[in-house]
C-alpha cells in the first residue's frame, strides 16, 4: 500500500516491516560491507609489520694492501710479487662471492615467508578477534531477525518471534470469493509449518486463560471457506491472539460481518492487527487495541476498538477512526 501524501487517506502505506527476504538481504549485504573494512584494516596491519625489515649488516671485506714495487728490484721478484698480488686479489674476490651467495640464500627464505605467512602479532591478533565477534553478532541479527513474514495462499501473516503472537496480517477478499463462503467447519488450531514451533505459541497456553478470553483470529476463518486448503490455513497458531471473548463475540465480530458484505460488492483490501500493552494472560501478550483497515471502490475505511467488554449500546461503528490518523499512531508505535 502506499501514500501518495494527499492526506485524505485514500492510499494507505503500512510502515511497520520488510518481509524476511528483504530483511536478509540488507543484513547480508551490511555484513559484507563489514567484512570488507575489517578485512582491509587487517591488511594495513599486516603490511606495516612486513615493511619492518631488520638493519643490513655491517660486515666489510678488507682486502689487503698491495705492496708497492721497487722500482730497484729485479725483474724476476717484481714478477713474483705481481703474481702473488693477483692470487690475493684472486682470493679475496672469491671469498666475497661466497659470502654474497651465503647472504642472498640466508635473506630471501626469510622474504618469502614473511609474504606468504602472517607473523602472529599482538595486534593482528586483536584484529582478528574483533573480526570474529563482529562476524557472530551480525550473524545473531540476521539468523534471529525478531520480525517475519509468512505467506500463506490466500493471506500473510507479519509475525513477531520473540512474543510469540502476529503483529499484523493482510489479505484481499474478492467479490468472487465473498459470494462463494461456506459456512466455516473450524479446525483446531495448529503450528505453522513454516515457522519454528519455539517461536510461535502453543495449544497449551491459552487453556489457562479460556475462561476470560477467546482465541481470537486476526484474518477470520469466515473469510476463507471458499476452498478447504485457505480454511485450514486461517487455524494457525500465529494467526491468533487473546480477545476477550465478549469483544470477540460481539463489538469485533460485527466488524468482520461488515466487511464480508462489502466485499461482496467489492474487492476488499483488509489488513488487521493489534497494539499489544503490557498485560499478558499466562505466557501471552494481551493486545490493549485491535484495529482493521479496508480499502475498497477507492474508499478506506479504519476502526481501533478496545480489547475490552462492550459498553451497552456499543457498535463497531462507534469505533471508527480517521485512517491517517491510525496510520500515524501504528508508525509512533512500530518506531519507539
Amino acid at each position: 500500500m502506499e501514500h501518495d501524501g494527499a492526506g485524505d487517506g485514500s492510499d494507505i502505506f503500512w510502515p511497520g516491516y520488510v518481509d524476511a527476504v528483504t530483511n536478509l538481504v540488507l543484513n547480508l549485504l551490511f555484513v559484507l560491507t563489514i567484512m570488507i573494512i575489517a578485512v582491509f584494516m587487517f591488511a594495513i596491519a599486516l603490511s606495516r609489520h612486513t615493511n619492518e625489515k631488520p638493519a643490513p649488516s655491517a660486515q666489510r671485506q678488507t682486502v689487503e694492501n698491495v705492496e708497492s714495487i721497487d722500482p730497484t728490484s729485479s725483474t724476476n721478484e717484481a714478477i713474483k710479487a705481481k703474481d702473488q698480488q693477483i692470487e690475493t686479489l684472486t682470493k679475496n674476490l672469491e671469498a666475497l662471492k661466497q659470502q654474497a651467495i651465503v647472504k642472498n640464500s640466508a635473506t630471501t627464505p626469510q622474504k618469502v615467508v614473511t609474504a606468504k605467512t602472517p607473523i602472529k602479532t599482538p595486534e593482528n591478533k586483536n584484529i582478528m578477534k574483533k573480526l570474529l565477534l563482529l562476524t557472530i553478532l551480525l550473524t545473531s541479527t540476521i539468523c534471529f531477525s525478531q520480525q517475519i513474514v509468512l505467506k500463506h495462499t490466500a493471506y500473510e501473516i507479519h509475525f513477531d518471534t520473540v512474543i510469540h503472537e502476529p503483529i499484523y496480517t493482510h489479505y484481499i477478499l474478492t467479490k468472487e470469493h465473498a459470494n462463494n463462503l461456506a459456512e466455516a467447519k473450524r479446525t483446531v488450531f495448529h503450528a505453522d509449518s513454516l515457522l519454528c514451533k519455539s517461536c510461535q505459541a502453543e495449544n497449551k497456553d491459552y487453556k489457562g486463560v479460556s475462561k476470560k478470553f477467546d482465541r481470537g483470529h486476526y484474518s477470520p476463518c469466515d473469510d476463507f471457506t471458499w476452498s478447504k486448503k485457505t480454511e485450514i490455513e486461517s487455524m494457525l497458531m500465529d494467526n491468533e491472539a487473546p480477545q476477550i471473548f465478549q469483544f470477540n463475540r460481539g463489538t469485533w465480530k460485527e466488524l468482520e460481518n461488515y466487511v464480508r458484505t462489502v466485499a461482496k460488492e467489492f474487492d476488499t483490501d483488509i489488513t488487521t492487527g493489534g497494539i499489544y500493552g503490557t498485560e499478558k494472560a499466562g505466557k501471552l501478550l494481551i493486545p490493549t487495541y485491535y484495529w482493521k483497515i479496508i480499502k475498497y471502490n477507492g474508499k478506506v475505511e479504519a476502526w481501533k476498538i478496545p480489547n475490552e467488554i462492550p459498553k451497552e449500546g456499543d457498535t463497531f461503528q462507534n469505533y471508527k477512526v480517521e485512517p491517517n490518523e491510525l496510520l500515524k499512531l501504528l508508525t509512533d508505535v512500530h518506531t519507539n
